[in-house]
């Protein structure tokens, strides 16, 4: 459990993947850095974060891997679909503030294919053809 970053992100502290990193990962590949636009936003959109008693800041380590803190963006900036009925490649998935994954494939007939990493997989995972509910996403592009 330590490892997987249950306690304190330990798992984090030591290099290890978290969930946020996905989409980061993605979309640095994609010229877009998440980490920047979460600093400028926050600038603008301080209200929308959460400052935990000074712990949430971008100076303060990891802000820039928190799940709650890209959907605070999302939140400020109309880019939060609630219950999404159509989700398209690049979307983020949101399971509720704290865990997120990306659909990296929508299919014709209505099944996404989605990777994540997360403190019960330990590496990144590729779930194919999985059957779309309506759930929360973060539309960053």
């Amino acid at each position: 459990e330590f490892l997987k970053g249950k306690y304190d992100n330990i798992g984090a502290k030591l290099g290890f993947l978290v969930c946020y990193d996905i989409p980061g990962i993605a979309y640095q590949n994609a010229g877009l850095s998440l980490d920047l636009l979460l600093q400028e936003d926050y600038k603008v959109h301080q209200e929308y974060y959460s400052f935990e008693k000074g712990n949430n800041m971008p100076n303060t380590p990891f802000f820039f891997r928190r799940t709650r803190n890209l959907y605070s963006y999302c939140r400020a900036n109309n880019k939060l679909l609630i219950q999404c009925k159509n989700p398209r490649p690049g979307d983020v998935i949101f399971y509720g503030k704290y865990h997120i994954s990306l659909i990296i494939e929508v299919h014709k007939d209505g099944t996404y294919n989605e990777i994540e990493t997360a403190p019960w997989t330990i590496f990144a995972v590729e779930y194919k053809n999985k059957i779309w509910k309506p759930m929360n996403v973060g539309r960053i592009l």
